[in-house]
């Protein structure tokens, strides 16, 4: 299936990284990811360290924390109408904030930390492609207070039942678990960034095969978004650490790599449907990019259909 293929879209590179069943099924059928590229510092969408006894200053980013002892505990103070709170608790938790608070941690904690950036073009990027966006938070949803500690349009913080899971395994596993209502809730704080609307415009741009090919042009784009080309140029560094061109070459080789592992095509086919030159100049940047070949990525197929 295609949710064995994590898009992994961070500020100057994009990814596509394997499930863990995926990777085992590569190594028992002798499948080489040897040459699979791996970047310090970017494979990772929230890198996880353990942590002891440290105030964190949070600030346009998220924050996912587990007590790995019984005595562990948290803190974390806001002000609220002029007034602040003061927060504590001792089991898992999510805090995103897009301005400067101060988080405690007592004891010992795994703690992942990613840009809020990051995590809004990674999650316009999935729920582009995987057409996600009807699960959007619902008006009428049910109240979560026992869960949702804080929540205004710049802060986020709610507590995780599931003390196992990753940060990502909750988003990619959100439809199966007891934290359902949070990680969507959470998704929907994010959908409020404006990066994330950035990547989806930029997305619709590039991968709607219904447009002309004018409109991709940086030009045409930025008159359709509203501004002016030296804005949208910082809007997108804001977003992505990096222009637009360069981040909708990522995006079209991660798209181009899913449609050969899910559709017949042939390489040809991909490379042509995706606007590449000729086979030979696809075959190049994927495996510049991903360190492996198309003819790799669609030895995958038979992997996902089993």
């Amino acid at each position: 299936m295609a949710g064995a293929i994590f898009y992994k879209c961070h500020a100057n590179y994009t990814e596509v990284t394997m499930s863990r069943e995926l990777q085992n099924k590569s190594i028992a059928t002798n499948t080489s990811f040897q040459n699979y590229k791996y970047t310090p510092g970017y494979n990772a969408m929230v890198e996880d360290s353990v942590i002891t006894d440290e105030t964190f200053r949070v600030n346009n980013s998220l924050f996912f924390i587990r007590p790995l002892t019984p005595e562990s505990t948290f803190t974390f103070s806001i002000m609220n109408n002029r007034e602040r709170v003061t927060f504590t608790g001792d089991q898992s938790a999510v805090l995103v904030s897009n301005s400067a608070i101060e988080l405690s941690l007592h004891g010992k904690w795994l703690v992942g930390r990613s840009l809020i950036t990051q995590l809004a073009t990674f999650l316009a990027f999935t729920e582009y492609r995987f057409k996600e966006s009807s699960r959007l938070w619902g008006a009428n949803a049910a109240p979560l207070q026992h869960k949702v500690l804080f929540e205004t349009e710049k802060i986020f913080c709610a507590v995780i039942d599931n003390a196992q899971m990753s940060f990502m395994d909750l988003v990619f596993c959100r439809d199966f678990i007891s934290d359902t209502d949070v990680i969507n809730k959470l998704c929907h704080f994010i959908r409020g960034i404006e990066s994330y609307w950035v990547a989806q415009f930029l997305l619709d741009q590039v991968l709607d095969n219904s447009k002309s090919m004018k409109s991709h042009k940086l030009y045409n784009s930025c008159k359709e978004y509203g501004v002016s080309e030296s804005y949208f140029r910082k809007l997108c560094y804001n977003a992505f650490t990096c222009g637009p061109k360069k981040q909708l070459r990522m995006w079209r080789a991660a798209y181009s790599a899913l449609q050969l592992i899910e559709n017949d095509e042939s390489i040809a086919t991909v490379a042509w449907n995706n606007g590449y030159a000729s086979s030979s100049h696809f075959s190049t940047e994927i495996k510049t990019l991903f360190g492996i070949t198309p003819r790799e990525f669609k030895d995958l197929e038979g992997f996902l259909n089993e």
